[in-house]
């Protein structure tokens, strides 16, 4: 397992770990920015063509990444809305409030590619 920070350094790794943030949109737009983004999601992709297929987990704010979009209209971390990796049907709203609630049920529906519902710490992702 090694740390990643710069595009060079990303080779091809069998499983990718998104980590959590204490600002995702800002650390999003860094990912886009550095190049990291659109490696990955190559990796994920298996754009080379080879039959690889990285693995991308999220982790709380990785996961919040892994989406579609993330909104922070109460500017709570940055502000704004960014488009996000796209890679998983979900688009988050950072909000005041904190709880989480159905995580199986949202389990499950991400395997039958329904839309899930999920609330995380001070977000909610739907």
């Amino acid at each position: 397992m090694r740390v990643v920070r710069r595009l060079e350094d990303i080779g091809r790794p069998h499983v990718a770990l998104l980590l959590g943030s204490k600002n995702v949109i800002v650390d999003l737009r860094h990912l886009y920015a550095s190049g990291l983004a659109g490696a990955l999601l190559r990796l994920a992709y298996d754009d080379a063509g080879e039959g690889y297929g990285c693995t991308v987990v999220g982790i709380c704010g990785g996961l919040q990444m892994m989406g579609l979009d993330i909104a922070d209209p109460l500017g709570l971390e940055s502000g704004g809305r960014t488009g996000a990796l796209g890679l998983l049907p979900l688009n988050t709203r950072l909000e005041r409030q904190s709880s989480c609630a159905g995580s199986g049920e949202l389990l499950r529906k991400a395997w039958r590619k329904e839309a899930p519902v999920w609330r995380v710490t001070k977000s909610t992702t739907e």
